[in-house]
């Protein structure tokens, strides 16, 4: 069946449940004839997330041959309200599994074409990108995979410009590469993100290098009902469009707020108390017997103690804040999604749900405020500007399919006392209240004043006297030019220059905007409060490393807080992204955590709170508390669940690690651990993984993860070795362990997990999988994929013949007699030089045998293979670029951007390597290298030039993932 524009409906309904809107098959042809508009001016509720599907059927339709404009290959939405970025991934993940169970009908077809182009046989890969965390560069597999990213501003702005927050030096070009290129980007809500449009709008006069022909697509496109652009370049919904049913009933739903000041400052006993009793009073107002109740406010502190006085008054409540772990969050959001969202289910024999028997209240911050899928019968809103409540009551009477959607905005004394600063929200809360008061009416002289809160009312009022309304929203700063000297810096990512391009202004405007950093809670890290216990806390967290479902992010400014022990300073945290930090915390002492960056990552150990950096992840033990089923809860000093196990679920199909701790040991109807670990303690100390699994096999009543686990990996195949480590104690005598299945746990019928290892290959683990692979073959391998990818990428002949090279090349550094000495060991030999080993060491026997080795402690392969390489290319006859050749060799792992750490004696000296003979002299890693009359940093900038520095970064990417995978598919 062959894609055209006429089936987007039929694939639309089939994945949704419903047809699509009027102004989204105008936009879907609009896209085909002419390209994206620079921005969508849509109101709320109206769909504004649908352009996820238009962009990919797009795509599709792009791929298989139809007439239409170019389709970049990711798409990425990204906003800065977690919430709705994970809703946004909701609908991408509806997308990726209707397209993965097609049989039959457009959705098939479309399935087929994008699985055509993948070259990983998966029609669409989709990811939340957090930050710091490993599996999450598992959408960073392949420069063909059509892929959907949900994401915020800090990681696509901070990735994007080689910065990655969580993402290692050696792995950003091929972040920044992958984002620069043959990408879509929408930066939804962009009234959020003023200077990330301006800096995504610098970004793009920045792209194209003089030979212009490596730029694939690249669009960003902004979705809001107050678009920057005008004219031609922004879509606007027509009066006839609006008109539609639907769209009309969400327009002119009927919503009306009462206006209530409480005489108390903000946070006050008394102010708590206005929003449970406004809450109570809401649910009698209401037509529904059981209706759900929303309830809004500006800080996390004030909706904690909000939620406590509705519990103590014996309500249902929940919190929803985006100050929560993911793994807590999905589950907190399905077991009220029903209830709560406007989707309906979309099942052929949908099941009857019982009806609430009692009402729900919902305490949540700004997380809800703009683009989340919520519908709420009712609701109170703390004062906030103008343009953030009128987002707040789009989640009220959402779809307009209600009668009344009643709700009350409260206001704090000192919230609207003249010359109040908010620190979020600056003079705009005193602004707005003035605003609402002069416009609203009291229907009696006892009664509080109202106001017409929906969306075509408040549409109306601000039209009336927009310069009054203006004066109500919070203004953003504007972002300070990317100059090309900004970007040249922002290119060398490693190492990266001193000093560095400070990133917060380029992606919110302010200079004192204070970056997320990611929180993980581990029960069996206790070590981590002992300055000695830094060693052991990096074996401990290497054996299961931090993974993404059980990350908190909070500002810098509020870890530092929680970790010196200033919870009340903690505690005011928003749910805005990059907020201004308050007075700083004037406790000097602090607890320590355990900064993760690698095992053997720079910065990777124990810092105290004053040292953290934008972007760090850091584990703490589960003992500091500061965290519950809600989310971030400073002032808790209960011991923290650890989630580590149902956070690392999703990815044992790659990876599975079983802890054995007696934090972790549920005792609960199950042996205990003392028992239960005597018998297989020796089994765990010599290291004999079989014997150990059997012996547990024996011991009755384990705890049901455990016997799961145990059953699992004993069914596993014998290719799939599991390991034993011993990180908590004495190797002689261990107290505990973890069962280590590198190659993961595949469950039968499993058809979505991916097999193989990490997507990244620039460690020396790469080195040793366990297999012996000659260096000839796995050259053959990569130049093969290479070949695959720059097919299905359409690259210019002369490109392709450079890249081929490159991938035959890249590795002949590693038949230096040394370095094949590491691989084979002491007692091993081969007949020809090897690309990795048949060895499989943990990395302290590595480090062993590279000093038995004689192999230099700052020796870099790729260093010895561009001077191989260098000497090659005179003997070619093949139409390519030499200098680009050289330099992707170099920068094959990451290194060489623009500098190599590289230190080699024998360089002194002439030596055969292969067939070629190297001549003494300087490698790339010297400024007196000469290539052509460059050294090697003036042939980094020159490319840069010639290609753009995301275009250059794009090619990096395409030769290192063909690595990447090679290396997997060899395991």
């Amino acid at each position: 069946m062959t894609l055209t524009s006429d089936d987007f409906p039929r694939v639309f309904a089939a994945v949704h449940c419903a047809p699509p809107f009027a102004w989204q098959r105008r936009l879907l042809h609009t896209v085909i004839e002419r390209g994206w508009p620079a921005a969508i001016a849509a109101p709320t509720g109206t769909g504004k997330t649908a352009v996820l599907d238009i962009a990919l059927f797009h795509l599709a339709l792009a791929m298989s041959g139809g007439p239409c404009s170019p389709a970049p290959r990711r798409i990425i939405f990204a906003v800065d309200r977690r919430v709705i970025v994970d809703q946004a991934f909701v609908r991408a993940r509806t997308l990726r599994n209707a397209l993965a169970s097609a049989s039959d009908g457009p959705v098939a077809a479309m399935a087929a074409t994008l699985r055509s182009a993948s070259a990983e046989d998966e029609p669409l890969h989709v990811e939340v990108l957090r930050g710091g965390m490993p599996r999450e560069d598992d959408w960073a597999r392949s420069p063909v995979q059509p892929t959907i990213l949900c994401t915020t501003v800090d990681q696509l702005g901070s990735r994007l410009l080689f910065r990655g927050y969580g993402v290692s030096p050696s792995m950003a070009p091929v972040h920044a590469g992958l984002l620069g290129e043959d990408a879509l980007l929408f930066l939804d809500e962009a009234h959020l993100s003023e200077p990330f449009r301006q800096t995504l709008q610098c970004i793009e006069r920045r792209r194209t290098g003089s030979g212009g022909h490596a730029t694939r697509p690249w669009v960003s496109v902004t979705l809001t009902a107050t678009p920057q652009a005008t004219g031609a370049q922004v879509l606007r919904l027509s009066d006839h469009e609006c008109a539609e049913p639907a769209i009309a009933a969400r327009i002119a739903a009927a919503k009306t707020a009462e206006l209530e000041l409480c005489k108390d400052r903000a946070g006050s006993s008394d102010h708590v108390a206005a929003f449970v009793a406004a809450a109570e009073r809401l649910v009698l107002q209401c037509e529904q017997a059981a209706p759900a109740i929303g309830i809004i406010v500006n800080r996390v502190a004030l909706a904690r103690s909000v939620l406590q006085g509705l519990q103590h008054a014996g309500h249902d409540a929940i919190l929803l804040t985006g100050r929560v772990r993911p793994v807590e969050r999905e589950s907190l959001l399905g077991a009220h999604e029903r209830r709560l969202t406007s989707r309906g289910g979309c099942t052929e024999t949908p099941v009857a749900a019982e009806p609430p028997a009692r009402p729900l209240f919902v305490v949540a911050t700004q997380c809800i405020e703009a683009g989340a899928d919520f519908d709420f019968h009712a609701m109170v809103s703390e004062v906030a500007p103008l343009d953030a409540l009128r987002q707040r009551f789009g989640r009220l009477n959402r779809l307009g399919m209600r009668e009344h959607g009643p709700a009350v905005i409260i206001a704090a004394r000192d919230e609207i006392a003249r010359g109040a600063d908010d620190r979020l929200y600056r003079g705009t809360l005193r602004e707005t209240w003035e605003w609402l008061a002069a416009r609203a009416v009291a229907p009696s002289a006892r009664a509080r004043p109202t106001i017409d809160a929906s969306p075509a009312a408040f549409e109306s009022l601000v039209r009336a006297d927009p310069e009054a309304a203006s004066r109500c929203v919070v203004t953003a700063r504007d972002a300070p030019v990317l100059r090309p000297a900004d970007v040249a810096l922002l290119a060398m990512t490693n190492p990266r220059p001193h000093p560095d391009p400070f990133l917060p202004p380029l992606l919110h405007g302010e200079v004192e905007a204070e970056t997320d950093v990611a929180i993980v809670w581990r029960a069996d890290c206790e070590v981590i409060a002992s300055p000695a216990g830094e060693a052991a806390a990096k074996r401990i967290i290497a054996c299961l490393p931090p993974m993404p479902g059980e990350a908190l992010r909070v500002p810098l400014w509020a870890a530092r807080s929680w970790l010196a022990r200033a919870s009340h300073v903690a505690a005011e945290i928003s749910d805005a992204e990059a907020e201004r930090a308050p007075e700083p915390a004037s406790e000097p002492s602090s607890r320590l955590a355990l900064r993760w960056r690698g095992l053997d990552g720079e910065g990777t150990g124990l810092v105290a709170g004053s040292a953290l950096r934008p972007g760090d992840l850091i584990v703490v033990p589960s003992s500091y508390g500061g965290c519950d089923r809600f989310g971030w809860a400073p002032n808790s000093t209960a011991p923290t669940q650890d989630i580590a196990d149902a956070a690392a679920q999703p990815y044992a199909a790659r990876r599975f690690a079983l802890r054995l701790h007696p934090a972790l040991w549920d005792a609960a109807d199950s042996v205990s651990w003392e028992t239960a670990w005597s018998q297989v303690q020796e089994h765990a100390a010599e290291r004999d993984a079989a014997e150990m699994l059997g012996a547990f096999k024996q011991v009755p009543d384990l705890p049901q993860h455990v016997r799961s686990a145990v059953t699992r990996l004993v069914g596993q195949p014998a290719a799939r070795r599991v390991r034993i480590e011993c990180p908590y104690d004495d190797d002689d005598r261990p107290s505990g362990a973890v069962l280590i299945a590198p190659r993961g746990i595949i469950e039968p019928g499993d058809s979505t997990a991916r097999s193989g290892a990490a997507s990244t290959e620039d460690d020396d683990a790469g080195s040793f999988p366990g297999r012996a692979v000659p260096l000839a073959a796995h050259a053959r391998a990569v130049a093969d994929q290479v070949a695959v990818f720059a097919t299905a990428l359409g690259l210019p002949a002369r490109l392709a013949t450079t890249l081929a090279f490159a991938a035959r090349h890249h590795d002949d550094g590693k038949a230096d007699p040394r370095f094949q000495a590491w691989l084979t060991g002491p007692d091993g030999s081969s007949n020809e030089p090897l690309a990795k080993s048949a060895q499989w060491r943990g990395l302290a026997a590595e480090r062993v045998a590279r000093a038995a080795a004689g192999l230099p402690e700052q020796w870099r392969h790729e260093v010895l293979s561009v001077r191989i390489a260098s000497q090659r290319l005179g003997a070619t006859g093949d139409d390519m670029d030499q200098a680009l050749a050289l330099y992707l060799i170099g920068s094959h792992h990451g290194f060489g951007r623009p500098f190599f750490s590289h230190d080699d004696p024998w360089d002194a000296d002439a030596r055969p390597v292969l067939d070629v003979t190297v001549a003494a002299g300087a490698g790339a890693e010297r400024l007196d290298f000469d290539w052509n009359g460059r050294d090697w940093a003036e042939l980094f900038a020159d490319l840069q030039a010639q290609y753009g520095p995301w275009g250059l970064a794009f090619l990096e990417a395409v030769l290192r993932l063909a690595d990447h995978r090679a290396s997997e598919q060899a395991r």
